[in-house]
């Protein structure tokens, strides 16, 4: 494996555990939760949002808190994008 798959990967862990300990006990898995319900210009949306918020967070380690949100709204447009979902919302 690469160095750069290894950064991946270490990264990649770090998001799970994001979305395992903070995400679901906040907000709900996938189907319980409004996100599911978002359209792929309101996940763009929240992406910019903690872009844009990059170092401007007065309380420490919310920078990096806010790269594995970016990560996880950047997975959410993936996948509404490779599922044809970009408009869809729930009926």
């Amino acid at each position: 494996m690469s160095l750069k798959e290894n950064d991946w990967k270490d990264f990649s862990d770090e998001v799970v555990t994001h979305i395992r300990e903070y995400v679901i006990p906040q907000y709900g898995d996938k189907g319980d939760d409004l996100a599911t319900e978002y359209t792929l210009e309101e996940c763009r949306l929240n992406l910019k949002r903690y872009i844009e918020r990059l170092g401007r967070n007065s309380r420490e380690h919310h920078d990096a808190m806010d790269c594995l949100k970016i990560a996880h709204y950047a997975q959410m447009i993936y996948h509404k994008l490779i599922k044809g979902e970009q408009n869809a919302k729930k009926s």
